[in-house]
């Protein structure tokens, strides 16, 4: 146990050490791009402006990569402490956050109050609604946030009516750096549903999905009603 605890520290100081070190030239590349597509505008052809646009928006990509790594790997290294956490409080401010367009109704229903560290609950709520959010593909979107009681777990659901999952991605999308959709069309890290997955699983949860193709998906996702302070 001894071995196994000081190799997770390792991977774990070898993962923030490897994002800061990319992260100071990345910077100095999105810096670069910025002043070339600034100072030099007035030289670039269509093809020029959509070539440097693409660029800057592999380096946004990248950084937020690095970032969701970091954010990986400190998941049950580094832990604030448990507070009571009020749901509907956290749902408002990341519906703030995210701004859903016009096209897309959010119906969050009456939400109970949990134990936990309110950043990783944040988390768990934010990466579920930004892709439901981001993946939608109807004229008339519509996500349903909902919860049932089972007994020593509440259980949450995240639902849309969006292009739905196949039944071979649904094990793979929990995996770090799954996308369904070509990176070229979205700005998806990869990283959101395996940050879910292992905070949940932290917690003592569980979760799952179900979906029809073209109809829409549900997340699921159990945690516990009491503080699990000897397991975290």
């Amino acid at each position: 146990m001894r071995e196994l605890e000081a190799a997770n520290e390792n991977l774990s100081n070898f993962a923030y050490v490897a994002s800061h070190d990319l992260k100071a030239p990345l910077r100095a590349i999105g810096s670069l791009a910025d002043w070339i597509r600034t100072d030099y505008a007035d030289k670039f052809d269509d093809e020029g402006r959509e070539q440097m646009q693409l660029l800057i928006g592999r380096v946004r990509r990248m950084d937020r990569l690095i970032d969701g790594i970091l954010q990986y790997s400190r998941i049950g290294r580094m832990s604030e402490d448990q507070a009571r956490v009020e749901l509907n409080e956290v749902l408002d401010d990341i519906l703030d956050l995210l701004q859903p367009p016009p096209h897309i109704q959010v119906q969050v229903d009456p939400l109970p109050t949990v134990w936990g560290e309110p950043a990783r609950i944040h988390q768990v709520f934010q990466n579920l609604l930004s892709n439901a959010i981001r993946y939608m593909d109807k004229p008339q979107g519509r996500v349903h946030v909902g919860c049932a009681d089972e007994g020593a777990m509440w259980r949450f659901s995240v639902a849309d009516n969006g292009p739905g999952i196949g039944q071979q991605h649904r094990e793979r999308i929990f995996q770090l750096f799954q996308t369904l959709a070509p990176r070229d069309r979205t700005e998806s890290t990869g990283i959101g549903l395996s940050l879910v997955k292992k905070i949940v699983e932290l917690y003592g949860g569980r979760v799952w999905l179900k979906s029809t193709l073209g109809e829409g998906a549900t997340f699921y996702f159990t945690w516990p009603k009491q503080a699990r302070e000897s397991e975290l």
